[in-house]
């Protein structure tokens, strides 16, 4: 059996509680799997499985995890979380897996796993195996009732390929071909982000920030220097001035006004009349 912390497990199962909705299977336990048992217990399933060894270090930090989706997941006709112990009787399937480093998981239909790719975590783990859990088509003969007409018909097409000998070369081209693709995605993504590069240092050499702030620090501050010095304020103190003479600004002259100011122009009063109709 794995390898595990009690009280670790129970810490994690008790925050499941809170975390979750799903009812849990206290008695649910990762499905061991053997050569000897695979094809027994993994019929008509899609499963999740991890491949593991008590010595592995990464594997004895990874079991509680396995245990408590296990517990949650619970058990299901068409899905199945398993574990295989590739240091004891699980060995046989580790090698058919070309299991290399662990613990590796792997998932989707028994006679084809493809690795998963999420990450470790039980909440990822969990959502992943209730999307992908599911009966699928397959041209296991099991599965064949799921599949559509046309499917089926895809499936009888690959199998005539099989039997002339061509289905193995026609899988390499493909294989190629993705390969292919997948080079050239790689190559085209390092032009694109090249160019965003060169792009992201030319905007650096032309606007420094903090010139900018400097820049515009002198701006303003000198912007409200001349409107003080317009009003005859002192720019420090905002206190009028008290000369007479005129400041100028730019290429404006601006006076300064006093009350005795001779210059400004004044308005005589007259005396008021007293009209014959007004007694």
């Amino acid at each position: 059996m794995i390898n595990r912390g009690p009280l670790q497990l129970l810490s994690l199962l008790l925050a499941l509680a809170h975390t979750t909705n799903a009812i849990m299977d206290p008695l649910a336990e990762p499905e061991i799997l053997t050569a000897e048992n695979y094809v027994e217990k993994t019929t008509g399933k899609t499963i999740f499985v991890k491949f593991f060894s008590p010595k592995c270090e990464h594997c004895v930090t990874m079991a509680p995890i396995w245990e408590g989706l296990a517990k949650q997941y619970g058990k299901k006709r068409h899905g199945m979380i398993a574990a295989v112990d590739c240091s004891g009787e699980g060995r046989e399937l580790c090698i058919k897996n070309k299991i290399t480093n662990m613990p590796a998981v792997l998932w989707g239909d028994p006679d084809n796993l493809e690795p998963y790719t999420g990450g470790p975590d039980f909440e990822e783990l969990y959502r992943f195996a209730r999307r992908k859990l599911k009966p699928f088509c397959s041209a296991n003969p099991d599965r064949q009732h799921l599949c559509t007409v046309e499917q089926n018909a895809t499936i009888a097409e690959y199998e005539e390929m099989l039997h002339n000998g061509t289905l193995d070369d026609a899988i390499m081209e493909k294989e190629s071909e993705i390969e292919a693709a997948r080079d050239l995605f790689k190559v085209e993504a390092t032009k694109l982000n090249d160019l965003a590069n060169e792009h992201h240092d030319r905007k650096v050499a032309v606007f420094d920030p903090e010139i900018m702030k400097i820049m515009k620090s002198v701006q303003g501050y000198h912007r409200y220097k001349t409107v003080f010095a317009k009003y005859g304020l002192d720019f420090e103190t905002g206190i009028p001035l008290e000369s007479d003479t005129a400041t100028v600004v730019g290429d404006e002259e601006v006076v300064s006004l006093d009350d005795d100011d001779s210059s400004a122009p004044k308005i005589e009063e007259e005396e008021p009349s007293l009209r014959g109709d007004e007694l």
